[in-house]
């Protein structure tokens, strides 16, 4: 081999290198912006909320806990407005307290009464619509 045949082989392996380096710097470039997204607070909840929507256990709490809140919330406004003196407030703070108890106790049942109510109202709505 002579010296110009090696110079030439020792610059396609530097060219060769360099394109190598350029196409792994990108590569870790995006690898990088990928982990900041990943690290980013919504990103992070996000990611938590989907875990957590794929776990049928985790999924069931937070639906009971949401129609636990939902239907507290309905009767507060209920029981409050119907209040006037302190007797009466006094009892209706105790109704929801029994009324959250047993819903916190038994979600399933409230779903399913639920459901047979939005169905009657859905039929009785198609009803009326000719």
């Amino acid at each position: 081999m002579d010296k110009k045949e090696t110079e030439d082989e020792i610059k396609a392996l530097i060219t060769e290198l360099r394109i190598k380096k350029k196409a792994e710097g990108a590569l870790l470039k995006a690898q990088v912006q990928q982990a900041f997204e990943r690290v980013k607070p919504i990103n992070l909840i996000k990611s938590t909320f989907k875990d957590a929507s794929k776990s049928k256990e985790v999924s069931g709490s937070i639906t009971n806990a949401a129609l636990v809140f939902v239907t507290s919330y309905l009767s507060k406004r209920i029981f409050m407005r119907l209040a006037g003196s302190p007797l009466k407030k006094l009892t209706g703070a105790v109704l929801l307290f029994g009324i959250t108890q047993v819903i916190a106790r038994n979600p399933e049942k409230v779903k399913a009464i639920g459901r047979v109510l939005f169905n009657a109202i859905k039929g009785k709505s198609r009803k009326q619509v000719p």
